[in-house]
């Protein structure tokens, strides 16, 4: 058991674009999940919104998402994911710190759509990206992987987020979520521009 497990990390370490690629990319799900729990709590005690008027954001974004992925659909095609990658997951990444700063429920609706449009984009590049630093031959032990640290990301993040805002409030809570986003979005950028640097491409 030690040994398989002891082989299984040998073999990821070998694959260093992957690493660099996957490790980016749990630091940015790790600020977005940070973020999951506090949005909601911000929406209601501090800014007093409505149950509907949360419909009305629920409602918006999934009108944006939509349309984002259907704007993005064809730039996808011609435009390499890394130059997409790094404005939309800072657009994601960003939202809640910028939801921190928001004293007006109105104001929301237009960070929604920015929010949904930057997830569209980033849903569309990130998988592919990933896909150019796993082996062929390997594909679905390294995705398997990567779906792994996704879930450990979901797990940590809620937790550790609560425990931020308990410690030093809402605010700040979101403001850190939203750092470490960015700090995950601009390493993923990073490591997508390097490898294709190092691939000629």
């Amino acid at each position: 058991m030690h040994r398989r497990a002891f082989g299984l990390v040998s073999e990821v370490a070998r694959e260093v674009r992957f690493v660099a690629f996957a490790g980016s990319l749990f630091c940015f799900r790790l600020g977005f999940r940070m973020a999951a729990p506090l949005l909601p709590l911000w929406y209601v005690r501090e800014l007093g919104v409505s149950d509907g008027f949360i419909g009305v954001l629920g409602t918006v974004q999934a009108l944006a998402t939509m349309t984002g992925y259907f704007s993005w659909r064809r730039p996808a095609r011609r435009i390499p994911g890394r130059w997409i990658l790094l404005p939309c997951g800072i657009a994601m990444a960003a939202f809640p710190g910028a939801v921190a700063f928001v004293h007006a429920e109105l104001l929301l609706l237009p960070l929604v759509v920015v929010y949904a449009i930057g997830y569209s984009g980033f849903d569309l590049a990130v998988f592919d990206e990933l896909m150019r630093t796993v082996p062929r031959d390997r594909v679905v032990r390294f995705t398997s992987l990567d779906t792994g640290v996704e879930n450990l990301a979901g797990v940590i993040g809620p937790l550790l987020g609560a425990a931020v805002a308990g410690a030093i409030g809402l605010a700040a809570g979101l403001s850190i979520a939203a750092a470490i986003g960015i700090g995950g979005a601009i390493l993923l950028a990073w490591s997508a521009f390097s490898r294709a640097r190092a691939a000629g491409e």
